[in-house]
């Protein structure tokens, strides 16, 4: 991220594009997290299908995707 007071108006543009992406990939973590908190206090710590909720609702292969 180009913060530098040298910084182009491209540079900065780039910058503008790139946080809500930034915030969304953020929100997104927080949410799997949450989710998988949640699901070993209804199924357990460490059972299976408190893995398997994250694993439905969450896309594990989300970071080879180009959106």
């Amino acid at each position: 991220m180009s913060t530098l007071e040298g910084a182009t108006r491209a540079a900065r543009a780039e910058d503008l594009l790139m946080a809500p992406k930034i915030a969304q990939a953020i929100f997104a973590a927080l949410l799997d997290f949450y989710t998988w908190k949640l699901s070993q206090k209804i199924y357990g710590a460490g059972s299976a299908a408190s893995m398997a909720t994250v694993c439905i609702f969450t896309n594990p292969l989300g970071i080879l995707s180009d959106r």
